[in-house]
């Protein structure tokens, strides 16, 4: 969900950095009004995907292809 109140995002440090931890959509009110703010935001999907790889690395008990594997997820994200 949406914060109710964005407000808190003036009250942080110049240039700080705003990440919402997310699958979709790409962009949400929060990233985009930090970025109006000044300040870099990103999505986080890509840590949310690589966490993703490495725990089914562990539960496999072998290696992945982490490039592959985040692409053909990125691809099923989006269609």
């Amino acid at each position: 969900d949406e914060f109710a109140d964005l407000a808190f995002l003036s009250a942080l440090p110049e240039h700080a950095a705003v990440c919402d931890l997310i699958y979709e959509p790409d962009e949400t009110l929060l990233l985009r009004t930090a970025r109006e703010l000044g300040h870099p935001a990103m999505n986080g999907l890509g840590m949310l995907l690589h966490q993703a790889i490495f725990a089914l690395e562990h539960f496999l008990g072998g290696k992945l292809n982490h490039a592959e594997m985040a692409q053909a997820a990125r691809r099923a994200l989006h269609r």
